[in-house]
This record gives structure tokens, C-alpha cells and sequence, in this order.
């Protein structure tokens, strides 16, 4: 199955691509969503790290971005409403 644009229906379409900002000293950063483990935990929350992967397409420039392992992301967000 081929990816399919959001935007436009292209199938011109590059995906699983890394995104990056650069930190002191030219430090490669990838740009992640995080959340906690455990929110109710005064001390040693734990952080549960999402790296951010574009999605894009070659005819009208659309970014769609996605994130794996998102069972993971929702239980901590479920664990967090319920505090």
C-alpha cells in the first residue's frame, strides 16, 4: 500500500524522516514529544520519550508528522487525566 498524501492524494510521498534541531556546539537534537510515566510520583516521574518522524510530499510540500509506539503515549495520558 502506498502512502497517500493528506492534502492533495499525491503518492509522491518520502516518509519516515528524521527532525532535527542542532544545540550548542552544533549538537544534533531530535525533536521528540515526552510525557510522564508516572505523574503522581512526587520524585522519579520517569519520562517516556516520542521522536517526532515526518511524512512528506514531494508535489505540494504537505508535513504530516507521526509518532510511534502511541499504545504507550496514550496510557501515560490516561494516567495523567486520572490525577
Amino acid at each position: 500500500m502506498h502512502a497517500i498524501c493528506s492534502s492533495c492524494g499525491s503518492q509522491k510521498i518520502v516518509s519516515d524522516l528524521s527532525i532535527v534541531d542542532y544545540g550548542d556546539y552544533g549538537q544534533k537534537l531530535q525533536l521528540s514529544i515526552e510525557t510522564h510515566k508516572n505523574p503522581k510520583a512526587f520524585l522519579f516521574k520517569g519520562i517516556s520519550k516520542h521522536p517526532l518522524k515526518a511524512i512528506v510530499c514531494c508535489d505540494c510540500g504537505q508535513v504530516d508528522l507521526k509518532i510511534e509506539n502511541v499504545a504507550e503515549l496514550w496510557e501515560n495520558h490516561l494516567k495523567r487525566s486520572k490525577s
